[in-house]
């Protein structure tokens, strides 16, 4: 038979061995929630950007004015056309720029009420970038669309001078 002198001290040992491993799995699981977290900032940061820069182009693509300017730089502009576009979120900064790529003539197709081919018709073709970045951050999103606008063959433009142009 063991005596009560003989096992002084061994729960408390092994009290502490518990304690030791639970203290591990508690520090372990309190580390892979804080690496979840950050996974989730950058995702939803990510997600806001890219939202931001999508907006952008679909703002740009609906402003007539825009496309507008875009066409009057002309093809190959030395700076592309920008616009200063707002977001509801004001921690996000936009950017949207444009250029004027090249027309096409539009063909016209026998199920067409009006046969546009024959209306003079021609398809104006646009590359629209929309970018978005979040402040005190380093997460940017930068998109590239092609847009093309069917307008009439010979189109014209009004310079800043109130001059009229007509672009072939």
């Amino acid at each position: 038979m063991i005596n009560a002198k003989q096992q002084q001290g061994a729960v408390l040992a092994i009290s502490l061995i518990i304690l030791l491993v639970i203290t591990i799995v508690g520090l372990s699981s309190m580390s892979t929630t804080t690496l979840e977290e950050k996974m989730a900032q950058n995702f939803q940061a990510d997600t806001v950007t890219f939202q931001g820069a999508e907006s952008a182009i679909t703002e740009g693509v609906e402003d007539i004015a825009f496309l507008n300017d875009v066409f009057a730089a002309g093809p190959d502009p030395v700076t592309p056309t920008s616009m200063n576009v707002t977001y509801s979120k004001p921690s996000v900064t936009l950017s949207l720029q444009g250029e004027y790529q090249e027309k096409t003539a539009r063909t016209g197709e026998a199920a067409d009420t009006v046969r546009q081919g024959a209306a003079g018709l021609n398809l104006y073709h646009y590359s629209i970038t929309g970018g978005a970045s979040l402040s005190n951050s380093s997460v940017r999103a930068q998109h590239v669309q092609g847009a093309y606008l069917q307008g009439a063959a010979d189109s014209t433009y009004t310079d800043d001078q109130g001059g009229r142009h007509v672009w072939n």
